[in-house]
């Protein structure tokens, strides 16, 4: 998402990402690709899913937190592409 050569200027009425924004490693760079495809007026349209899904689990039919909440961190997780995943939790 970082790096997309031959994205068109000022050519998208609307870009539309579903759970992806939050994979990129870069994100002001995959905002700036977004806002330069975009044409004057465009909109994006994003979603994500709620950041409490990832600190609660479902272990020996009982639901618990395996973390805080409150507690912004970031997570680093193996992927198969060997490139580690980063993931910025918020609240």
């Amino acid at each position: 998402m970082e790096n997309i050569p031959g994205l068109p200027e000022s050519y998208f009425d609307k870009a539309i990402s579903i759970y992806a924004l939050g994979w990129t490693v870069d994100l002001p760079k995959t905002l700036s690709n977004i806002y330069i495809s975009l044409k004057s007026g465009g909109i994006l349209v994003f979603s994500w899913e709620h950041p409490v899904h990832s600190v609660v689990e479902y272990t020996n039919e009982q639901l618990s937190f395996r973390r805080s909440y409150v507690h912004e961190e970031i997570e680093k997780h193996d992927s198969w592409r060997g490139t580690p995943i980063v993931m910025h939790n918020q609240k």
